[in-house]
């Protein structure tokens, strides 16, 4: 067996640095908008409310177990590719 590569032939380097500087700035831009998002809800006094807002157990183990099932699903398609 030889393996052989589909997307990019010749490995430029490039090919492969450039889709994780994307993803490496939109990490950071989506952590940045949540940081602010909350400083503006704190300097509104409106926080407070949001962490009050009643939710259902249900609605919160649903979420969790969704973000728990895309982690494990990250972390085996990370194994596998290396």
């Amino acid at each position: 067996m030889e393996e052989r590569y589909w997307y990019n032939p010749n490995l430029n380097s490039r090919w492969f640095f450039v889709p994780g500087v994307i993803g490496t700035l939109t990490l950071i831009t989506i952590v940045n908008l949540t940081a602010f998002a909350i400083v503006r809800e704190r300097e509104a006094g409106t926080l407070e409310q949001i962490l009050v807002t009643p939710i259902k157990p249900f609605v919160m183990g649903c979420t969790i177990q969704k973000a728990c099932t895309a982690r494990a699903l990250a972390h085996w398609r990370t194994a596998a590719a290396g």
